[in-house]
């Protein structure tokens, strides 16, 4: 299975206490499923709404092509591939 990297900023980053990890996963769900497993509840609060759904402010982006939330599992990753969770992010 290919090896990913994820990155994760700043509330997330936060919150977690790191700013991104290296994971073994086939594809975006999985790799999601894993950080779930890794970071457990400060995870699952910060990225996912009660009902399992992601948040629909954050964005995944994989290599720098846009993640559909409602579909990660249709995301096949291969080795190098790097995953960024953005949050909402404000300014002005």
């Amino acid at each position: 299975m290919p090896k990913i990297t994820v990155r994760m900023y700043t509330t997330l980053k936060e919150k977690l206490g790191t700013g991104g990890v290296d994971l073994i996963a086939k594809n975006v769900e999985d790799a999601l499923r894993q950080l779930n497993e890794k970071f457990g509840e400060k995870f699952r609060q910060t990225l996912y709404e009660p009902n399992g759904k992601i948040k629909g402010y954050y964005i995944l982006l994989l290599n720098g092509k846009v993640v559909d939330r409602e579909n990660p599992e249709k995301f096949k990753l291969k080795s190098g591939d790097v995953l960024h969770i953005f949050p909402p992010i404000a300014g002005g």
